[in-house]
């Protein structure tokens, strides 16, 4: 164990690391000229053969292939009827068939990819050829529109004779000579021949490839030196200068040749048979040398730069770590973190950094429980809940503040985001606020009082104007946002001690209700006291006028009689809480015409949610729009009830209404109409989908619903009220349709009572 550790040691010691870095050196200059040897050797020459190999191989395919789709498109043409028809035919010319012919050279001439400037049919018993842009005389074929020093009428009329199919010809260049004007030089063109291969040809096709488009396509290499041959070494094409001909330098399929400084690369098509060469000067040899040159000089430069910066950092890494150390010690806080190569600093670091960390996670924690446990110690005295002994000490008890309550109402855009995103926003909000204020006032408390409410303390009392600067700030900002949340803070207007929390709280939460009816984020500043029966807004000759026009379902008077108490409203500048209430009892009249005509009000929650919207509305017109849809909707149902009245259905509906707390029965209701009890059940199933009992039970249910609302009221109680003798029976039924029993729907009532935000 004892030698591990001290071989360790020793091998990371400082003798060890300098002795290593030094050989590295070392090492390092006499790779260079292994490196330099080899690279000048093999590298250069391989790299050039390997290209140069790799372009011609693709310059051959290239070629190749090009060569055979000419030659499978000129046999499929020599096949063709109509041209072997005209060719054989001693007949007059043949307007139609010449035709036909003339279509189909145009169709592979227009093909771009061919690279064909013309195909020639040459027929010697005819005094006429056929070419992309008509006909014209045999006789001056070769001689005007196709002259060429190598290829003239009599050169073609031979190879009628020559037993072949297909051959290339050497290009050359081909000109097209007018009697009146200059002449037109058509470019280095291929003449590729093509015939059924017999003694008695009746025609020729000559296709004319433009050979310089094919060496752009095709040709790749560092240069433009290229030269093809022929299986008997002729001369094909050429391009560049000083390219030897000679086909004896070739003997191989493929290979490379050193002759008079130039690389010749050749390689033998398999198809056509040539051979294709690529020359290279000893120039671009000479241009990769300089390269290297400059390369070995600056691999020298960096071993010797790399040499010197390995001695200064052995030098600082040595006597840098001690004197990080002795600063950290005089500081006696956070030393600074050392890395270093040698165990004994590393070591002696590592310890003073893990005792420098302990601190300051021992401090930073108990920092943040302390700001919990002020923060909890003021919610607690918000609630009127006060703090114990141990979190009042920490609460700035001896300073005044002023108390901020922020509101915040969520829009129903904000209800249609994730419930994610609606937690994050909640939380950024928080966080805004906080920032903005601790930004000015740093002493500043905020935190989180309920779901949508924030309380923030700022302590001073010489800051009021300062304060009121901050929100006005953070008014512009939220106004970006009010088409998500709409925000509404109270300021308390006096500075308070830390006794009258819970009273300055209650006061700024009664602030709240004061705002107006608007988008923007509001600061209220002083308490306004303002009524809140919305009777107030619903006098009795307007409830009256309303409660007829919905009987009679005209919704647009209805309409017009809210609209005008909601001008009225506005006339008189009363706040969003009254405005919010006037909606609210406007929606009890609904439900309430509703429940006269016995239609299920469920329809209009399920369709509109009126009271939820009315908590949502923004602003004034929002409201009216609200209230007057669920106006349309109310009067809609009413309409169509009264068009499909039932004399019968709504005897037994309206006798279930008024008896469903006795103990009624579907035959009590058949003798009323002096009906068969079958009868009267079959024919209430069809109209109404529910049956006797079933409609009875659920209107029981929806009774018990509203009477589990008053607290004062016992489950038997409600039970006897709405017609159940036993209340065993009543939970069973209750159960059944609710899903909850009635002690649990109570609690659930209740605690959305306490949720609810308040406007």
């Amino acid at each position: 164990m004892r030698i591990n550790r001290f071989l360790k040691l020793k091998w990371n010691s400082l003798f060890v690391k300098l002795l290593i870095s030094f050989i590295a050196m070392i090492l390092f200059l006499l790779s260079f000229n292994f490196l330099s040897l080899t690279f000048f050797k093999t590298n250069i020459q391989q790299e050039i053969i390997r290209y140069n190999t790799l372009g011609l191989d693709k310059t051959v395919d290239g070629y190749e292939k090009h060569f055979s789709l000419i030659q499978n498109d000129l046999l499929l043409m020599s096949f063709n009827e109509t041209l072997n028809a005209i060719a054989k035919s001693e007949t007059a010319y043949d307007y139609g068939a010449v035709a036909s012919v003339l279509k189909q050279i145009q169709t592979m001439t227009n093909n771009t990819f061919l690279y064909m400037n013309n195909l020639l049919i040459y027929m010697p018993n005819h005094s006429y050829a056929i070419e992309k842009n008509g006909t014209s005389s045999a006789a001056d074929l070769f001689v005007r529109n196709f002259a060429s020093p190598a290829y003239s009428k009599t050169f073609w009329t031979e190879q009628l004779k020559e037993k072949y199919a297909f051959r290339v010809f050497p290009a050359d260049r081909f000109r097209k000579i007018d009697s009146i004007g200059p002449e037109n030089d058509l470019g280095l063109l291929f003449p590729i021949a093509s015939k059924r291969g017999t003694d008695n040809n009746p025609f020729l096709l000559i296709a004319l490839i433009d050979g310089e488009k094919m060496f752009e396509r095709f040709h790749f290499s560092i240069n433009d030196s290229f030269l093809i041959l022929d299986e008997a070494g002729t001369r094909l094409f050429s391009k560049g200068d000083a390219v030897q001909a000679d086909g004896s330098m070739y003997p191989e399929r493929e290979g490379h040749t050193i002759r008079d400084g130039q690389y010749y690369f050749y390689k033998k098509g398999p198809y056509t048979g040539f051979t294709y060469v690529n020359v290279i000067p000893h120039a671009y040899i000479a241009s990769q040398v300089s390269r290297l040159n400059a390369l070995l000089l600056s691999i020298m430069a960096a071993a010797v730069l790399t040499g010197i910066a390995i001695s200064v950092i052995l030098s600082y890494k040595f006597n840098n770590p001690i004197q990080q150390m002795i600063e950290g010690m005089k500081r006696s806080g956070n030393p600074p973190v050392i890395r270093s190569g040698i165990d004994e600093w590393n070591w002696i670091n590592e310890k003073m950094a893990d005792m420098a960390q302990t601190n300051r996670e021992m401090s930073s924690d108990l920092t943040r429980k302390t700001s919990l446990l002020k923060q909890y110690g003021y919610l607690r005295g918000a609630k009127s809940l006060y703090p114990m002994n141990a979190i009042r000490e920490l609460i700035e008890t001896d300073k005044p503040y002023y108390l901020l309550v922020f509101q915040m109402a969520f829009t129903r855009n904000y209800r249609e985001l994730t419930e994610e995103t609606q937690e994050k926003a909640s939380y950024f909000i928080q966080e805004f606020i906080n920032l903005n204020i601790a930004e000015h006032f740093t002493d500043a408390v905020t935190l989180q009082t309920e779901k949508n409410q924030i309380l923030t303390l700022v302590f001073g009392e010489s800051h009021p104007d300062k304060l009121l600067d901050v929100l006005a700030k953070l008014k512009q900002v939220f106004d970006r946002d009010k088409a998500y949340c709409q925000l509404t803070v109270a300021v308390h207007p006096e500075p308070l001690q830390a006794p009258g929390l819970a009273a300055g709280y209650e006061k700024c939460r009664r602030m709240l209700l004061a705002r107006s009816m608007t988008d923007d984020m509001q600061i209220v500043t002083e308490h306004t006291p303002y009524e809140e029966d919305p009777f107030l807004f619903l006098p009795s000759a307007q409830e009256r006028e309303l409660a007829a026009q919905l009987q009679a379902g005209e919704a647009e008077r209805a309409a017009a009689i809210v609209g005008r108490l909601l001008r009225q409203m506005e006339h008189k500048e009363m706040n969003a809480h009254q405005f919010t209430l006037f909606g609210k009892e406007i929606a009890s009249q609904l439900i309430k015409a509703l429940l006269g005509h016995h239609l299920d009000v469920g329809a209009l929650m399920e369709s509109h949610s009126p009271y939820a919207q009315i908590q949502e509305c923004r602003n004034v017109g929002e409201l009216e729009r609200v209230l007057t849809d669920c106006i349309e909707e109310t009067c809609r149902l009413i309409r169509e009830k009264k068009e499909r009245y039932d004399p019968v259905k709504e005897f037994v509906l309206d006798y279930i209404e008024k008896h469903y707390n006795e103990d009624i029965s579907l035959e009590m209701a058949a003798e009323q109409l002096q009906r068969s009890r079958s009868y009267l059940s079959t024919y209430l199933k069809e109209k109404t989908g529910m049956t006797f009992t079933d409609y009875l039970h659920d209107l029981r249910i929806r009774r018990a619903k509203e009477m589990l609302g008053e607290k004062d009221m016992r489950i038997n109680e409600i039970s006897e009220k709405i017609g159940y003798q036993n209340v065993n029976s009543f939970i069973r039924m209750f159960k059944k349709i609710c899903g909850v029993t009635p002690g649990e729907y109570r609690r659930l009532l209740i605690q959305e009572g306490d949720d609810a935000p308040e406007t």
